[in-house]
């Protein structure tokens, strides 16, 4: 029961291997693959290829968790993507949920079926969006991330954008993070902060805003 993205987005909610008993899967057209989890707010999974074979949980009693098909399967680290820090180098705080303030809204579709995930943290509302994108020069596809905060945005609110084994700049906000490539941008700059003995990539969510957009291209 393959499940193929032809011209737009396909969804797959249900029980995904590496990412939880709320993971929401997305193939996008060009078979680049996400799965979000829904109980930590984050993305989980990325990969290239075919989506999802629904067989497991579609047929007879549907238990236990489906693996992602395809390649190059990067599974992504636990933990909060939102945190407020007393300073760049505290250390990332590794519990999330409702007990530390997040709260998952839902999503919303665009024309071609992609999500944006929902979520606050506090009082800022978060809106979680990605879209297929072209790889670099003999790369696979891409996913291009926009993720929007409005609300009231305290002091020493940090996002991390990536974390992985070993982080390094490879040119203007463009960063390797273990086997990810992560390019960030914004229209009026950033504060990216690199973190190299824990692998972490974290970006200052500027304070006094009502609304903050980071982009990001996810490159492996």
């Amino acid at each position: 029961m393959q499940l193929v993205a032809e011209g737009e987005a396909r969804l797959y909610r249900n029980f995904i291997d590496g990412a939880g008993t709320r993971a929401i899967g997305v193939g996008y057209p060009g078979e680049v693959n996400l799965a979000w989890d829904a109980n930590q707010l984050r993305p989980a999974l990325l990969w290239h290829g075919e989506f999802m074979d629904a067989s497991r949980h579609w047929s007879g009693r549907g238990q236990g968790f489906q693996l992602p098909d395809g390649y190059n399967v990067l599974k992504l680290p636990l933990g909060p993507v939102l945190a407020i820090l007393a300073d760049s180098s505290a250390p990332w705080p590794q519990r999330t949920g409702r007990a530390q303030g997040f709260r998952f809204r839902g999503y919303q579709l665009d024309e071609r079926r992609r999500p944006t995930f929902l979520y606050s943290f506090g009082e800022v509302e978060v809106e979680d969006y990605y879209k297929e994108a072209e790889g670099g020069e003999g790369q696979d596809s891409a996913l291009d991330r926009q993720v929007t905060f409005k609300g009231r945005i305290p002091d020493g609110l940090y996002f991390r954008a990536a974390v992985g084994k070993g982080v390094k700049p490879l040119g203007e906000n463009s960063f390797r993070v273990g086997e990810l490539i992560v390019r960030l941008s914004r229209t009026d700059g950033l504060e990216a902060q690199l973190r190299p003995d824990s692998g972490e990539l974290l970006v200052l969510v500027k304070p006094g805003n009502r609304e903050f957009v980071l982009r990001q291209r996810l490159e492996w």
